[in-house]
């Protein structure tokens, strides 16, 4: 698992990620990755910017599974993640650990590239959190250690899908959190550092 210092950059840099003009934004075909690389410490976080607008919303709601090694995932985004994680892969130094990390739909896109990375070697995987994305995989899931899943109960993104026996990955961490206004914006999960 990250440390607290660790989770507490991953959440600042996921804030971050909201901004189009942040220095280390990388846009891969429809995935925009906050890319940070921490050279003294040997380590790269990969931050995952959530949904932007009605044409990811409408992918967010296209539930359709595809098996796996893990078990049935979200179609849509397992394929968006096979296609970029290794463009993401080839701008960090070999030598760095990986953190990984996202808000919503990005913590979608992030568990997936990391899964997908996983296959080819844990020796990097340093480790992953993600604030409030929905249900994203279905079965019996083979589990990887080291990730995080902060869960607010009164955000409706963590809720959905309602239908299928989709689940949540990882050490679920959960809270029920109530504030003015919506449950689900990044902010809300500061709660969990």
């Amino acid at each position: 698992m990250l440390n607290k210092a660790e989770r507490a950059l991953t959440h600042k840099l996921c804030e971050q990620a909201y901004s189009d003009d942040h220095p280390d934004l990388f846009r891969f075909g429809g995935v925009e990755v906050i890319i940070h690389p921490v050279p003294s410490e040997q380590k790269c976080y990969i931050v995952f910017r959530g949904s932007r607008g009605w044409p990811d919303w409408r992918r967010n709601f296209r539930f359709r599974s595809k098996r796996t090694d893990f078990g049935k995932v979200h179609g849509g985004y397992w394929k968006e993640a096979s296609q970029y994680y290794k463009d993401i892969l080839a701008v960090i130094p070999d030598s760095y650990q990986l953190i990984w990390g996202g808000h919503s739909r990005g913590g979608m896109a992030q568990l997936f590239a990391a899964l997908v990375h996983s296959e080819i070697g844990m020796k990097r995987f340093k480790g992953g959190i993600c604030f409030g994305n929905p249900k994203i995989f279905k079965g019996d899931l083979k589990r990887i250690p080291k990730f995080e899943n902060c869960i607010n109960k009164s955000d409706f993104v963590t809720r959905t899908p309602f239908w299928g026996g989709w689940k949540h990955y990882g050490k679920i961490s959960q809270k029920n959190i109530k504030v003015k206004g919506s449950e689900h914006p990044i902010h809300v999960y500061s709660r969990w550092l």
